[in-house]
C-alpha cells in the first residue's frame, strides 16, 4: 500500500527534523543534518528539481515514517519522547 505526501509536506518535514535535537545528534559531521532531515532534505531536492509536486513510497517506508511524524507533530508542537529521531529511521 502506498502513501503520497505533497512538496508542503516534506518541507514541513525537513523544517522539523532540521529543528530536532535529536535528530541531530546522528549527523555525521559535526553541527550538520541529522538522518531523518537528511532523507527530508534529499526527498525534497529531487522533487524541486524534477518539478514533482507529490512523491509516493511504500506505508512502512522510512520516508513515510519521517514525514508522517512531522506531519502528526504539526509546526508548533514540541519534540516527544515518541517522535525521536530512533522512532523514525535510526
Amino acid at each position: 500500500m502506498a502513501v503520497t505526501f505533497t512538496l508542503d509536506d516534506v518541507s514541513a518535514a525537513v523544517r522539523y527534523w532540521g529543528d530536532d535535537p535529536e535528530d541531530r545528534k546522528g549527523a555525521k559531521v559535526c553541527g550538520g543534518f541529522g538522518p531523518n532531515a537528511c532523507l527530508a532534505i534529499e526527498v525534497l531536492t529531487v522533487m524541486t528539481l524534477s518539478r514533482e509536486r507529490t512523491v509516493a513510497c511504500q506505508v512502512d517506508s522510512s520516508l513515510a515514517k519521517v514525514i508522517g511524524c512531522a506531519l502528526r507533530a504539526g509546526p508548533s508542537r514540541p519534540h516527544t519522547p515518541a517522535e525521536s529521531a530512533t522512532d523514525a529511521i535510526t
